[in-house]
């Protein structure tokens, strides 16, 4: 017969790395490929002079797409009119929003010469777009959606 305070330390292992399993899950994780977004409506396609292209994604709950990049001012309507852009009914010459309170790409934002900014919620995805259009030779794009329902 085991020892009942052996049954007890084995039960609360197994709880500890349930649970802690469960948090990783729940956190959701930084991937290195950024792959499966562009099935899930949360990617951009980019316009052919895109440039330094920096991704970084979460999975997990409330799965999160950003990506920074520069591309050429000729090129802002392309990307205005790929999805899920397209779903933006207007964008401003200033961070103003309805949806947002500060936040990061609103700061970045407030240090600009002279930007385009916009966002969109729909209660399934939660997306914001800063461009920086200060540099006419090269805009600099910061671009973040999340998937929230």
């Amino acid at each position: 017969m085991v020892p009942l305070v052996l049954v007890l330390q084995y039960r609360i292992w197994i709880s500890i790395l349930l649970l802690s399993g469960l948090l990783i899950n729940i956190g959701g994780c930084n991937s290195n490929t950024c792959e499966t977004f562009k099935h899930d409506y949360l990617q951009i396609n980019l316009p052919s002079t895109t440039k330094n292209l920096k991704e970084r994604c979460w999975t997990g709950f409330n799965p999160t797409y950003e990506a920074e990049f520069a591309i050429a001012p000729q090129d802002l309507e392309i990307l205005q009119g790929q999805a899920p852009l397209t779903k933006i009914d207007r964008w401003r010459s200033d961070t103003s929003s309805q949806i947002f309170t500060d936040s990061d790409l609103q700061k970045k934002g407030k240090q600009m010469q002279s930007l385009l900014y916009a966002d969109y919620s729909d209660g399934i995805y939660l997306m914001q777009i800063l461009i920086d259009t200060s540099n006419n030779q090269q805009y600099r794009v910061y671009y973040s959606n999340s998937n929230v329902d």
